[in-house]
């Protein structure tokens, strides 16, 4: 009973809705800290089991949200989205997991404490290129910030672009790609775009680099720092 009562809570709040206690781990934490119950985890899974739990990936979302904006967006013109994002740049090294090295070696372990860095923002499409905005070291981005220094850079560019656009390339409609960041979806955000007459690509899935060209450009952008300064 313990096992389904810990299983099955959820916390609420304004913004968000969780399960404390998602995982094998969790739950037998939860038992030894609150009753003093100290269970294995294959008994904690077992007992999942057999009140007809099953573990299912969160990713499974993402892939069926990853599928819904591929069928979405089939129709669209690839010259049609112009792509948009931001990205931390730092000297410390590739953020990887993963490093290759000779059998009995250890990895270098990643720089501890906080790290100088710099958070960039760019805009890519067919024949458009936006202006590398660079924010001050320590800066906080917010809703006012990325409509004052990043979309109010490139407004006037976007809709000469859509003409070129419509003019050359025979594509009706341009669209505007970014990620589901905070200041992306603001309110203040979405009245830029609204007064401004540019339409945003709808339902963009979280955790999809792949559909974003700007991701590719700021790993490139990146790994060309690295070899500047190993």
């Amino acid at each position: 009973e313990l096992v389904k009562f810990l299983s099955e809570r959820v916390s609420r709040s304004s913004k968000r809705c969780v399960k404390p206690f998602a995982t094998t781990t969790q739950i037998r934490e939860e038992l030894f800290r609150a009753f003093r119950i100290d269970v294995s985890l294959a008994t904690i899974r077992h007992d999942l089991k057999a009140l007809g739990k099953v573990c299912v990936s969160r990713d499974q979302l993402h892939r069926k949200r990853r599928r819904a904006f591929a069928t979405a967006v089939t129709d669209v013109d690839p010259k049609a989205i112009v792509c948009s994002d931001e990205t931390w740049v730092t000297c410390q090294g590739p953020r990887t997991r993963y490093e290759w090295v000779n059998p009995g070696d250890s990895p270098i372990p990643r720089p501890r404490g906080p790290q100088p860095q710099l958070m960039v923002w760019a805009a890519v499409g067919y024949n458009f290129k936006s202006p590398l905005i660079v924010f001050p070291a320590g800066h906080k981005m917010s809703s006012a910030s990325y409509v004052k220094q990043c979309l109010g850079h490139v407004g006037s560019g976007l809709k000469q672009h859509a003409e070129y656009l419509q003019e050359h390339e025979a594509v009706e409609q341009m669209y505007f790609l970014q990620d589901g960041a905070a200041w992306h979806s603001a309110q203040r955000t979405k009245d830029w775009f609204k007064r401004n007459g540019i339409e945003l690509v709808p339902e963009y899935p979280p955790y999809s680099p792949d559909y974003n060209m700007m991701e590719r450009v700021f790993k490139d952008l990146l790994a060309a720092l690295y070899r500047c300064f190993p």
